[in-house]
């Protein structure tokens, strides 16, 4: 699909991208996966990824997004469900970017468009906890955070949060993957 829309989008070569990306495989997913994610994400321009993306998920998952995506996703009934019966419900973001890509601007209005969101459904906005999407923050992300009044954001580091010595807004944290298996 590169090739198809690599003159309209002025796309450089495969080679050029692989180069750039250096993508290597991580715990959970191949080189080519990795390249995949990535082209996906945050390389190629974003109309450029709905089309590819749009075009992926009509040939191999389903022409019916609205019905996949009620299955697979908790609706807003269900979440302040889960929040009456006590579960504590924290910011991923609200459009799940690479924030580290963005402009202090962009990252102040993502964090405003989340706890919008958690403000929706009934979550205290005052003292949030953060999990930044793909482990990915930067200074500016750390500080729009602060001013947001987060108290705890979460990385991909893997690790066991201690208080006394991890920073709040730089927490590590163990994946479900990371538990022993019974």
């Amino acid at each position: 699909m590169m090739d198809k829309f690599r003159e309209e989008y002025s796309l450089h070569s495969n080679i050029y991208y692989s180069n750039k990306l250096k993508a290597e495989k991580s715990r959970f997913d191949t080189n080519e996966v990795i390249f995949i994610k990535r082209m996906l994400q945050r390389e190629l321009p974003e109309k450029l990824r709905n089309i590819i993306v749009n075009s992926l998920f009509n040939k191999y998952v389903s022409k019916k997004e609205g019905s996949f995506s009620r299955e697979l996703y908790m609706n807003i009934d269900q979440l302040k469900c889960m929040k009456r019966k006590g579960m504590y419900i924290g910011s991923h973001g609200y459009n799940h970017c690479w924030l580290n890509t963005l402009s202090k601007e962009q990252q102040q209005k993502e964090i405003e468009l989340s706890l919008k969101f958690l403000k929706k459904i009934g979550c205290d906005t005052e003292n949030f906890v953060f999990c930044y999407p793909y482990g990915a923050y930067n200074k500016s992300l750390l500080s729009v955070l602060k001013e947001n009044n987060c108290s705890l954001a979460l990385t991909t580091q893997i690790g066991i949060a201690d208080l006394d010595k991890n920073q709040p807004l730089i927490f590590p944290r163990l994946d479900t993957n990371d538990f022993p298996k019974k």
